[in-house]
C-alpha cells in the first residue's frame, strides 16, 4: 500500500474568503478532508461590497444550515430603481418580488464582511483554516498534488481548489502549466480579464 492509501482523499482549498468558507462547510458536511489556505492573517478582514443573494446561493446557505443566522443581519429587497445622473428614475422594477414568489427565496443583502463573520463563526471545525498562507506552487505529485507555500511550508492533498479571488494564484499557476502544454491556449485578453462570464 502507498502513502495514499493510508490517509483519506484530502482537498486543499486556496483561499478563506467566501467561496473558501462555503467549500469548507459543504466538505464538513459531506465528510471530507480538507484545508483551507488563507493569505491574509485574517479571515474576516475588513472591506469588500454588499453581498446580494440570488435564489441559487440562499439554498446553497440554506442546505448549509446557515440561511436563518443570515437573514438576521440583511434587508430583503423588493424594488429596484435605476436612476439617472440627475437623480430621477429612470426604470422601476418589482423583480425581487418576483424572485420571492417563484423561487421561495428572499433576495437579501448583506454586508460582505458580515457574511464572511457568519461562515467563520459556524465553521463546525475551524482548525482547518491556515492564515497567512501563501500559495507560491502547486506540484503534481505521483498520489496526488504537492501546494508550497510562501513560509516554506508544503500542504499534499489529491485536488486543489481555487477559491482564491480575483487575483487567483491558483488560476495563474493551471495558465503557467496550461501554456507549456499547448502554448496560445490562454489568451492574453483571459488573463487580464478580471470577470468571469
Amino acid at each position: 500500500m502507498g502513502e495514499v492509501d493510508s490517509r483519506p482523499f484530502r482537498v486543499i482549498v486556496a483561499g478563506g474568503g467566501i467561496a473558501g468558507l462555503l467549500m469548507s462547510h459543504a466538505l464538513h458536511q459531506a465528510g471530507i478532508d480538507h484545508v483551507v489556505l488563507e493569505s491574509h492573517s485574517n479571515v474576516i478582514a475588513t472591506g469588500g461590497a454588499s453581498f446580494g443573494f440570488w435564489p441559487h446561493a440562499a439554498r446553497i446557505v440554506d442546505q448549509l444550515g446557515l440561511w436563518e443566522k443570515v437573514q438576521e443581519l440583511s434587508i430583503p429587497m423588493k424594488t429596484s430603481h435605476n436612476r439617472g445622473p440627475n437623480g430621477h428614475t429612470i426604470s422601476k422594477t418589482r423583480l425581487f418580488e418576483d424572485v420571492t414568489s417563484r423561487h421561495g427565496y428572499d433576495f437579501l443583502v448583506i454586508e460582505r464582511q458580515q457574511f464572511v463573520r457568519i461562515l467563520y463563526d459556524n465553521l463546525p471545525d475551524k482548525t482547518r483554516i491556515s492564515e497567512n498562507k501563501v500559495v507560491k506552487d502547486i506540484e503534481d505529485i505521483p498520489n496526488g498534488v504537492r501546494v508550497v507555500l510562501g513560509d516554506g511550508s508544503i500542504e499534499e492533498g489529491d485536488i486543489v481548489v481555487g477559491c482564491d479571488g480575483v487575483n487567483s494564484a491558483v488560476r495563474r499557476l493551471m495558465w503557467e502549466r496550461a501554456k507549456k502544454t499547448i502554448p496560445e491556449c490562454v489568451s492574453e485578453a483571459e488573463e487580464t480579464c478580471k470577470s468571469i462570464l
